[in-house]
């Protein structure tokens, strides 16, 4: 059963790219496992992710300019 990203939180986001954007990337995306997933980017586009993985991996970090921070929270069922 997949499982997948009900609820985005932003705790703290410093980017030119709209969270609409990112919210709207992360909600329904897919899972290997429940629970809490943890993002967090540091400067230089350094991306630490805790918890399920998002299927297939993330790949448009690069899209973020090079001094973007976030620390994002999603709820996966």
């Amino acid at each position: 059963m997949p499982f997948s990203i009900v609820n985005v939180t932003f705790n703290e986001y410093y980017s030119d790219i709209p969270q609409e954007l990112i919210e709207n990337m992360l909600k329904n995306a897919e899972c290997n496992l429940p629970g809490k997933l943890e993002l967090k980017l540091e400067p230089n586009r350094k991306l630490i992710q805790k918890g399920p993985y998002i299927l297939p991996p993330i790949r448009w970090v690069n899209s973020f300019e090079r001094n973007a921070e976030f620390d994002i929270t999603c709820d996966v069922k």
